[in-house]
């Protein structure tokens, strides 16, 4: 379970496939509250994106400049830079910075603004009832 919750591309197509099952189910039924409710799956995807670093058991690791290369020491840039493979707690580190600052936060307003004001297309589509 913990491999699942952790991988980002994952967790990005379920967003995109809650929303297309919603939008697909909002037409057959001819009501976007079906779109609006897939909003709220969305909404969670987010908040497991934000929750990475707990999820896996690993906080984010500090910024500790190098003497040697003037980089900082967890960064691909440092490793690149001594001609150094990237270990892996560097790299699951920059999954989780881009999890917590990007992807999390991006999802998780998709999913409220679909959650709030996706019922409302059903007056452009007429379908209100």
């Amino acid at each position: 379970m913990k491999k699942i919750f952790s991988n980002n591309l994952m967790l990005m197509l379920l967003a995109l496939i809650f929303a297309l099952v919603g939008i697909i189910q909002s037409f057959l039924f001819k009501d976007f509250i079906w779109f609006a409710r897939s909003g709220s799956l969305i909404v969670a995807i987010g908040i497991i994106l934000l929750s990475r670093t707990f999820i896996i058991g690993k906080d984010l690791l500090l910024d500790i400049q190098s003497a040697d290369t003037q980089f900082n020491v967890n960064s691909p840039e440092h490793y690149a830079a001594l001609n150094e493979t990237i270990p892996d707690y560097v790299a699951n580190d920059l999954k989780s910075r881009k999890a917590i600052g990007l992807i999390g936060p991006m999802i998780s307003t998709i999913g409220t603004i679909v959650w709030g004001y996706a019922d409302l297309l059903n007056f452009l589509f007429n379908w209100d009832k």
